[in-house]
C-alpha cells in the first residue's frame, strides 16, 4: 500500500512508539530537503505486486495512490514501472496535457528508492534529519521504498508515447 505522510502518521500513533513515529517523519522531510522534490512511501510487498522482479517496465493497472492525484489536472494514458533486478528503478506517468499542443505527451519520472540504506544520500538524510540508526529504523527502511519526483527529464514533452512505455507489459 503507497501510503501518505497524513496516513503514516495516523498509523505509526496508533500502533508504535512516538519516538519512531517522530524519526520516521524526520526520515521523510529529510529526503524531501535532501532530494528537493516530493516523497510517497510504499511498502516493499505493495512494490513488489507493482513491478515484474525481472526489472522490465510494467504498465500499471491502475495509477497507485498518491501518485495518482497529482496528475489530475490532466488527462493520464498510463503509468510504468520498473524496479527489483533494475539498476534505475522508477515510476513514469504519461499523460496527455492539450495546453503543450503540439507535444501532447508529458511524462513525470519519479525515482524508486529501493534499498535506502544502500542510496548515496542515506548518511545526509539521517544528518538532516537528526535520528540515529535504531533496529526499528532498519525495519522501516527495509520494509518500504521511497518513491521521489516528479523529475523532467529531457524528454518531458513528446508528440507520441516512447516505445519503452508503450511496450511495457500489464502486471495483473
Amino acid at each position: 500500500m503507497i501510503k501518505a505522510l497524513s496516513e503514516i502518521v495516523v498509523d505509526q500513533f496508533m500502533g508504535k512508539g512516538y519516538q519512531f513515529m517522530e524519526n520516521e517523519i524526520r526520515i521523510n522531510y529529510a529526503i524531501e530537503h535532501v532530494m528537493d522534490k516530493s516523497v510517497f512511501i510504499v511498502d516493499w510487498n505493495d512494490w513488489e505486486q507493482l513491478v515484474d522482479e525481472n526489472g522490465e517496465p510494467t504498465k500499471f493497472s491502475d495509477v497507485p495512490l498518491p501518485i495518482s492525484g497529482l496528475i489530475s489536472m490532466a488527462s493520464n494514458v498510463m503509468t510504468a514501472g520498473s524496479g527489483i533486478d533494475n539498476l534505475d528503478p522508477g515510476i513514469e506517468v504519461v499523460r496527455k496535457d492539450p495546453a503543450d499542443y503540439p507535444d501532447i505527451i508529458n511524462i513525470d519520472h519519479y525515482t524508486v528508492i529501493e534499498h535506502f540504506d544502500n542510496s548515496p544520500m542515506y548518511e545526509d538524510v539521517l544528518r538532516v534529519a537528526g535520528v540515529v540508526v535504531t533496529e526499528e529504523l532498519n525495519e522501516y527502511i527495509g520494509t518500504h521504498v521511497f518513491v521521489v519526483g516528479p523529475f523532467k527529464n529531457d524528454d518531458h514533452h513528446l508528440k507520441e508515447i516512447p516505445e519503452r512505455i508503450k511496450n511495457a507489459k500489464l502486471r495483473r
